[in-house]
């Protein structure tokens, strides 16, 4: 069994336009980020950073609790976004968002490439994410 450094309360891919194409939480008593203020939110304030430089892009977003650990992938303009602990370190959780973002691609590159607007071609993806969970 494979054991991971990092338990995630959620899980988002979206794309660069705002799209959720996947989440996931830990479990129904887990309490929830709406996706589509997350995905929205997350959009925009990288259109706002971008703007200003190309290099920049937001990384980690923290609240009281949680914090949002972000990673980009730029080849297909998507952003994985984990919400941990606060006590959790930041980079076990970007190595724990690497992995899952090359699982991601992997799985689903050609939906990725053809990718016409439906989202419930990713949704088994949370059979990979059993193991993140809190």
């Amino acid at each position: 069994m494979v054991k991971f450094l990092v338990k995630f309360h959620e899980f988002y891919v979206i794309n660069s336009s705002g799209v959720p194409l996947f989440h996931q939480k830990a479990n129904n008593s887990t309490e929830s980020v709406n996706k589509n203020m997350v995905s929205g939110f997350i959009s925009a304030i990288q259109s706002v950073v971008s703007s200003q430089n190309d290099e920049e892009k937001i990384e980690i977003i923290k609240f009281k609790n949680t914090k949002l650990v972000i990673l980009q992938q730029s080849l297909y303009d998507l952003f994985f976004i984990a919400r941990v602990s606060q006590k959790e370190k930041e980079k076990p959780a970007r190595k724990e968002l690497k992995k899952l973002s090359i699982l991601f691609v992997e799985d689903y590159r050609k939906h990725l490439i053809e990718w016409d607007g439906e989202i419930s071609i990713f949704q088994n993806f949370r059979y990979r994410l059993s193991n993140y969970w809190i």
